[in-house]
């Protein structure tokens, strides 16, 4: 489990940098969207680093990271307003 969280805290400034520059390319309403797809795409990736997870594990870590990335909890307060 330690090495999922290493994996989440590494992966958390990588999917925030890269999906501010995929905004510009994306219309408002999938701005949710955005983090979350680039930290399952990215997780996977992470197997080079650490090869005794399962992609399972990193489709988990990169989720997770992409949820922290995008502040997904502020997204339902812009959605309520």
């Amino acid at each position: 489990m330690e090495h999922v969280l290493f994996i989440v805290s590494v992966l958390v400034p990588i999917i925030a940098g890269l999906t501010q520059v995929v905004k510009q390319y994306v219309r408002e309403k999938f701005y949710a969207l955005v983090p979350v797809l680039i930290g399952l795409l990215l997780g996977p990736a992470y197997t080079v680093f650490s090869p005794d997870l399962t992609v399972w594990e990193l489709l988990w870590a990169g989720g997770l990271a992409g949820l922290a990335a995008g502040g997904f909890y502020s997204v339902q307060n812009v959605r309520n307003k």
